[in-house]
């Protein structure tokens, strides 16, 4: 094991300057690596450029001489993680660079990024920072690790950023996002996660010891389970419910999943335990779309999941994508009449993307 702050790693999350509410949660990612290099005697510091600008990371690089610094890349903010890259190699040419996150995942053969890092990361990144900043053997420049099952990893290094430049709400009150799993079981078409390993997470004790952090130190009442299909293990997820209601009684929570997982025992269970709101991926109503995109569902269990959320009085969020392939002026029009009538509570709707790592960009 290193001495304790033997050597100093920055883990940068750049600034979402596409969203709308832009650093209203802290980067999860980069918090789970935070405390998994610290076990092992690094120094990590998080950098979150939604609250400080790209001056200050050039700044804190000249002061406190990182050795290493790892960047969150994904496609969105690709162009803004490289000018930062190439400037800190201005000020300091010895620093080891390093892109992780789903863009540098999906295609981490792309020349600017070979041209730019030391290192890039596909897949999860805690056992593969280690491996580099331990430097035992020689370390590929692209390094592809096993996954890590979130069971084997410490929680989130919460004292690693100021927690009160947060701001999310969940029904108004004061939320934090949690997991507990990563990746997707399905394999949608157009979803980034679809060619990434799915890690399951099977101890609830885990996901309860999460919440007991941010309920009792940091008074969180709200919480935003992102996991993709939060209720894909439905006996799990009642289980878990059960316990929630029992140790949480005054929180709510949303989550995220698909309509083919939901029955009314897990409705049930999900308002039981403070559930307010179930964002589903409907994408569309047009049957032939569904089958090009890999849905493995169908508009009737669509349909089915939503009214089975209504049933219980839980909120529905309703995802939808337009301009899917095989998507037809009619068939739109099918899909905004199919949210009118299901009266989901809210519609978010976007422009389909082919981004890079899904079955699409790849067909």
């Amino acid at each position: 094991m290193k001495e304790l702050n033997s050597e100093r790693v920055f883990l940068v999350n750049p600034c979402d300057d596409f969203l709308e509410r832009r650093g209203d949660r802290p980067p999860l990612g980069l918090l789970y690596l935070s405390s998994y290099v610290k076990q092992f005697g690094y120094e990590p510091k998080v950098v979150d450029l939604n609250h400080y600008n790209h001056h200050h990371l050039y700044g804190y690089v000249v002061i406190y001489h990182p050795k290493y610094v790892c960047f969150s890349l994904s496609t969105p903010n690709y162009k803004q993680v490289i000018e930062m890259a190439q400037e800190i190699r201005k000020l300091n040419k010895d620093i080891v660079l390093i892109a992780g996150g789903t863009h540098a995942t999906d295609f981490p053969d792309e020349k600017l990024t070979l041209e730019t890092f030391d290192h890039i990361i596909v897949g999860d990144g805690e056992k593969a920072l280690l491996e580099i900043l331990d430097c035992v053997v020689h370390v590929p420049k692209i390094i592809k690790r096993l996954s890590v099952a979130l069971d084997n990893l410490p929680l989130p290094d919460y004292e690693a950023v100021n927690m009160s430049d947060y701001t999310m709400t969940v029904d108004g009150e004061k939320g934090m996002m949690i997991a507990t799993q990563r990746g997707c079981p399905f394999s949608c078409a157009f979803c980034g996660s679809a060619n990434k390993p799915f890690t399951k997470s099977e101890s609830i004790e885990h996901t309860l010891a999460h919440m007991r952090v941010l309920y009792g130190k940091y008074k969180i009442r709200g919480f935003y389970f992102v996991d993709d299909t939060f209720t894909y293990n439905m006996k799990k997820t009642i289980e878990l419910c059960k316990l929630i209601k029992q140790e949480f009684p005054d929180i709510v929570f949303r989550c995220t999943t698909r309509a083919n997982c939901l029955t009314d025992d897990v409705c049930a269970a999900l308002k039981g335990a403070g559930c307010t709101i179930v964002s589903i991926g409907l994408e569309s109503a047009d049957h032939e779309v569904l089958i090009q995109i890999n849905k493995l569902e169908s508009v009737g269990q669509q349909r089915r999941g939503v009214e089975l959320c209504h049933k219980h009085g839980l909120k529905v969020k309703g995802f939808f994508i337009f301009g899917l392939p095989g998507a037809t002026y009619e068939g739109e029009l099918k899909t905004i009449e199919m949210a009118k009538e299901l009266s989901v509570d809210y519609a978010d709707a976007y422009i389909f993307t082919p981004y890079p790592g899904t079955p699409i960009w790849d067909d």
